[in-house]
């Protein structure tokens, strides 16, 4: 199999087999240029780059993906992670910080869900012992550097989900999704 510059309709016609097998993600294309994505295959006039993910959940997945690697031209990466987070995850996320946006003020005043999410994600890295940073801005101020929940593995971001909710309960914020609801 040839690929990009290669014939595009066999291209698609190949993914939308894979996209079918178990546990085998449909390819996720990569603007080069601007980072978007979309399913099929995405290219920017200075010419976009292919990345496809996969799921392993089966022996004959994990073939596949072999396959792919054998037949990959050099220069090529490969990255093999956890999980990220999942899109329920994340709904669950959002639905918690706009129950507590809804619910409570902080310092005398009403916070939105993108303040919530700031204080909760640097309260619970200081809770499982992950450094701070502080650093001054370009205007003198100063800006708490936190990692990001978008990059977050699924893992990482169930445990901020669990602080949160430990923090709800500790002052009496109801929530409307309880457990496992949006998991």
């Amino acid at each position: 199999m040839k690929y990009p510059g290669a014939d595009l309709a066999e291209y698609r016609e190949q993914t939308e087999r894979q996209a079918t097998m178990p546990g085998v993600m449909r390819p996720s294309f990569r603007c080069a240029e601007c980072g978007r994505s979309r399913a099929g295959i995405s290219e920017s006039d200075q010419g976009g780059r292919m990345k496809e993910q996969y799921k392993i959940v089966s022996d004959q997945v994990r073939q596949h993906i072999i396959g792919r690697i054998r037949a990959a031209d050099f220069g090529k990466v490969v990255i093999v992670q956890d999980p990220t987070r999942t899109l329920e995850a994340n709904a669950k996320l959002h639905a918690m910080l706009t129950d507590i946006s809804r619910q409570r003020d902080y310092m005398g005043k009403r916070r939105d869900v993108e303040f919530w999410k700031g204080l909760f994600v640097s309260a619970h890295a200081i809770a499982t012992g992950k450094p701070c940073e502080i650093v001054p801005g370009l205007e003198g101020e100063f800006i708490a550097i936190r990692e990001s929940t978008a990059t977050m593995s699924g893992k990482r971001l169930a445990s901020v989900i669990e602080y949160i909710e430990a923090y709800c309960a500790m002052n009496e914020i109801r929530l409307s999704a309880r457990g496992d609801e949006w998991l």
